[in-house]
């Protein structure tokens, strides 16, 4: 694994984030991700996250599927996660891309 470096501001582990899909999916999964975590706590998805033309379409074919990779704060995670997984059901269901988010943590800087 690589180490990424940790989102500004942070001093506590992270976890890697990983979203693939087409261009336009990553772009749209990224965009509700950092909506989500921008917001206050208990806040949902914003309405903006409803399923755009953009990030509708077939899966990305292997050649053409673009990875981005982000660390997280350990903190946030659970955010992103949501209750039983719903929130990123949410997110990979809305912007059609493939989340993973790693359980190992990455060192704090």
């Amino acid at each position: 694994n690589e180490d990424l470096p940790a989102p500004p501001g942070a001093s506590e582990p992270c976890q890697q984030l990983r979203v693939t899909g087409t261009e336009a999916q990553v772009a749209a999964a990224l965009s509700m991700i950092d909506q989500l975590l921008a917001s206050p706590l208990g806040s949902e998805l914003p309405l903006s996250s409803q399923r755009s033309d953009l990030a509708i379409g077939a899966p990305a074919e292997p050649s053409a599927a673009v990875t981005e990779q982000r660390a997280v704060p350990k903190s946030q995670v659970s955010r992103l996660i949501g209750p039983g997984g719903a929130t990123i059901r949410r997110l990979r269901d809305t912007s059609r891309a493939f989340i993973k988010i790693d359980n190992e943590d990455l060192p704090a800087p």
